[in-house]
């Protein structure tokens, strides 16, 4: 339609969601986890996180919240049981909305690596929002859309190569750096505040 006619109005809306909602109480204590959150129809998703988690030993536990049918969920566990690290692995699912933003809130990191390829590279999924809202640092892959907001150690880390190592050498950077990591997280709740911020977009978008 652009082509057709250059003097039509475009407006691109990105990502968003309801960054009041995560200033709330929060209801969980456990801490020390790196987080995922999605659906288990994602199981390449899945299995490279987990594999690049036990790749080398880290000092903290993940956590994978996820939802789908019941043999997409039994896939998922059935790879974690493969693994003698697996009491290290919690799987989660039907959280309330409210929980699942105290798991967010509690994580060392939030983990959202994209497969390389058009499939992804076209996709930005909304989590990366609630993720933003959270304050915590975000690892996902310098690809796609995430590329056109994100910057490497500033307001995420961000894997290059999509490489078990590199996933994992990224977990480790926040274990050391916990510092640097909440600078990191705050550094994108910032970001997401300006431009993944819903209440930004009613007057843009009238």
């Amino acid at each position: 339609l652009v082509k057709v006619n250059k003097k039509l109005p475009f407006f691109e809306l990105p990502i968003f969601t309801d960054f009041e909602i995560f200033n709330e109480e929060n209801l969980i204590n456990e801490t020390n986890y790196f987080l995922f959150c999605g659906s288990a129809g994602y199981f390449d998703t899945i299995k490279f996180i987990i594999d690049s988690f036990t790749a080398s030993l880290l000092n903290s536990k993940l956590v994978l919240i996820i939802n789908g049918n019941k043999n997409q969920i039994e896939r998922v566990l059935s790879y974690i049981n493969d693994f003698s690290t697996k009491k290290d692995i919690i799987c989660k699912s039907n959280l309330t909305y409210r929980n699942l933003v105290g798991y967010y809130k509690n994580s060392k990191a939030l983990l959202i690596p994209l497969n390389p390829g058009v499939k992804d590279a076209a996709r930005f999924p909304h989590k990366i929002a609630e993720y933003c809202a959270s304050r915590r640092p975000i690892i996902s892959s310098n690809h796609g859309e995430v590329k056109k907001f994100f910057k490497h150690k500033k307001n995420a880390l961000l894997v290059n190569n999509h490489k078990i190592k590199e996933l994992n050498n990224l977990m480790k950077y926040v274990e050391d750096n916990p510092v640097i990591a909440d600078e990191i997280g705050l550094e994108s709740y910032s970001l997401g505040y300006e431009k993944f911020n819903y209440e930004k977009y009613g007057i843009k978008i009238i």
